[in-house]
């Protein structure tokens, strides 16, 4: 009878193990996939900084170069000093 409850408690203890791998599996899933998410949503803010940054270089250069233009054209092809 011994061998009976030893087998009964091995294979209760052996499908607890499984459970516990399975759960542990499952968070670590979850985790990874927030942590793509949280990457996906960093690398998207970076290129919407950067992008805002190149087009408001682009813009003050622009303008500048209006200025330069405008200046020549005043000027008769010399540039101010």
């Amino acid at each position: 009878m011994a061998t009976t409850e030893q087998n009964s408690v091995q294979s209760i203890e052996r499908t607890t193990a499984i459970m516990k791998v399975i759960v542990a599996s499952r968070y670590v899933g979850a985790i990874k996939e927030h942590l793509q998410k949280k990457r996906r949503t960093e690398v998207a803010d970076l290129l919407r900084k950067e992008s805002l940054r190149i087009t408001e270089n682009l813009t003050v250069n622009n303008q500048k170069n209006r200025f330069d233009s405008s200046q020549l054209k005043s000027t008769g092809g010399n540039k101010a000093a």
